[in-house]
């Protein structure tokens, strides 16, 4: 079976921190199955998004599939003691083949943990189900290249985008369930979310009802389809972006005053516990109310 293939120049031969695992957005295959690559891959899923804005905001927009979110990413695995990436399979012996195979196993296994929860939180909210591609690896025996393509509804804002790579990346973060049965799925949800760990995946479980509220009512908390409308620097306030993904919108920190409010109101509504924290959000709509206020009185 020909594999997708995508250009793989730049790709670490190391890690992000203690994350070993990089994205970047691909755009619709050719009829060889070359995927374009949008941009360098990227550690960061702050720097990811922020890349992204650059392209909705340019004449290179149209290179963004409007009816898929397409994500290539790629993870390093450790092929045991004393070896280093990148390792030519090729060049292995049947010995080496065997503890490759080792390594590799788990490593997949991993990354198909990732894949469980996903699609938890899709099969939960009707989205379209994820699905995870291989890529071409170059014969790299501790290299992992995948293409995710999922609902268009995971690329709608940078924090949505932020929240699918992090599901992404939750396998190689230590989200791992005893099995795939939804029960141990949500169990496995439960003991993350009881974690005294600081990370952002057990951060994000701990909220869990407000993720379920974000994806549940996307369409009344976001105001437009258009990614051109939902990237802009404009909408941070006092900061350029970069610092803006999912765990800013959940703790109230996010510089984008319009999603802020809107996931306000819509946690009010629904009766879960949240509240903005940014300063500059909360003067910007104590403005924005007080000039309704006025706009009201003088009709």
């Amino acid at each position: 079976m020909k594999l997708f293939k995508t250009n793989l120049t730049g790709i670490s031969t190391g890690v992000y921190g203690n994350i070993s695992m990089r994205f970047s957005m691909g755009g619709k295959p050719a009829k060889d199955k070359t995927i374009p690559r949008l941009f360098p891959f990227q550690g960061c899923r702050e720097e990811f998004t922020k890349n992204l804005r650059v392209i909705v905001g340019s004449a290179k927009k149209e290179a963004v599939d409007q009816h898929r979110t397409r994500v290539l990413f790629y993870s390093r695995v450790s092929l045991g003691p004393n070896t280093y990436p990148p390792v030519n399979i090729d060049n292995l012996d049947k010995a080496g083949r065997t503890r490759v195979e080792k390594y590799r196993a788990a490593g997949h296994k991993k990354l198909m943990n990732s894949l469980l929860l996903i699609h938890h939180f899709e099969e939960k909210h009707g989205w379209l189900k994820t699905k995870y591609y291989p890529v071409y690896n170059n014969n790299d025996a501790s290299l992992f290249v995948y293409m995710a393509v999922g609902s268009p509804r995971w690329q709608k804002t940078p924090h949505y985008l932020s929240l699918y790579t992090l599901l992404i990346r939750s396998g190689v973060n230590g989200f791992a369930p005893r099995d795939d049965s939804a029960k141990a799925i949500k169990d496995e949800i439960i003991r993350q979310s009881n974690q005294n760990a600081a990370g952002h995946l057990q951060s994000m479980l701990k909220q869990y009802d407000k993720v379920n509220l974000l994806l549940a009512e996307q369409d009344k908390i976001i105001e437009s389809k258009d990614l051109s409308i939902m990237y802009p620097q404009r909408r941070y306030l006092g900061n350029n972006g970069f610092n803006e993904g999912i765990a800013q919108l959940l703790y109230g920190r996010s510089y984008d005053y319009i999603m802020s409010n809107s996931l306000q109101k819509r946690c009010d509504q629904n009766k879960i516990p949240h509240s903005i924290q940014n300063s500059s959000v909360q003067r910007k709509l104590k403005l924005l109310k007080k000039k309704e206020t006025k706009n009201n009185a003088g009709s």
